[in-house]
């Protein structure tokens, strides 16, 4: 089996191809999992009202922090990848869920 050539920077084309298939499935997995929760995240201020019996007050609340949340938690986030690694970091918020 012939080797391929070194890209330009050295790093082995089978490393770039790699590089490329693992990105590829991430932006796929992604991309399911915010397909599924589009659908169902209309139904949460319905399940909150019904199920846990708050107030609507309250689901108000909870819809007002949650995206305020996530932006902050982002931010950290970010913060943090530049000192332990952006692979790193992915791998754990995938886990964390």
């Amino acid at each position: 089996q012939q080797r391929r050539p070194p890209a330009e920077d050295g790093t082995p084309k089978h490393a770039l191809s790699v590089r490329r298939r693992i990105a590829a499935t991430v932006v796929a997995s992604d991309l399911i999992a915010r397909l599924g929760s589009g659908c169902t995240i209309k139904f949460v201020p319905l399940f909150f009202l019904q199920r846990c019996k708050l107030k609507p007050i309250t689901v108000n609340a909870v819809s007002a922090l949650g995206p305020l949340g996530a932006a902050s938690l982002a931010l950290f986030v970010q913060k943090l990848s530049k000192r332990t690694g952006r692979v790193q970091i992915t791998w754990l918020t995938k886990v964390i869920g």
